[in-house]
């Protein structure tokens, strides 16, 4: 093989793995804002629940992300659940959970429930 042929299959090969990187790097990037997104959201919620403020007032004045500043607080959290964590309906509740081991068990007001373990949901007695 001329040394050319190399250096081209060479060229190609990295071409792809930064394809591949860059890729990847995309990926991370996004689940790492909605993880951040679904945690202010969740903040925000638990601080106007325990104090009675406002939450669409409170979000305004402290969270900065400019993607989902004009949105309604509720349908923004649906969204990111749904992207995040699973969705499971059990009687007429709606629960989210991780889908991995020891991930949390929420339910739509973000209170954790439960545990999901080896493919099952333990809820938490009360």
């Amino acid at each position: 093989m001329r040394l050319s042929t190399i250096i081209r299959n060479l060229s190609k090969n990295l071409d792809f793995c930064l394809c591949n990187i860059s890729s990847t790097i995309e990926n991370l990037s996004e689940a790492i804002d909605n993880e951040i997104i679904k945690y202010q959201i969740e903040l925000i919620n638990k601080i106007a629940r325990d104090y009675n403020l406002n939450k669409d007032e409170l979000y305004q004045k402290y969270i900065k992300n400019k993607n989902i500043k004009n949105t309604d607080i509720d349908e923004n959290y649906d969204n990111i659940c749904n992207q995040i964590l699973e969705r499971i309906d059990i009687g007429s509740t709606e629960y989210y959970f991780e889908k991995k081991d020891h991930g949390k068990v929420y339910t739509k007001d973000g209170k954790t429930v439960g545990e999901y373990k080896d493919g099952t949901i333990i809820f938490i007695a009360k």
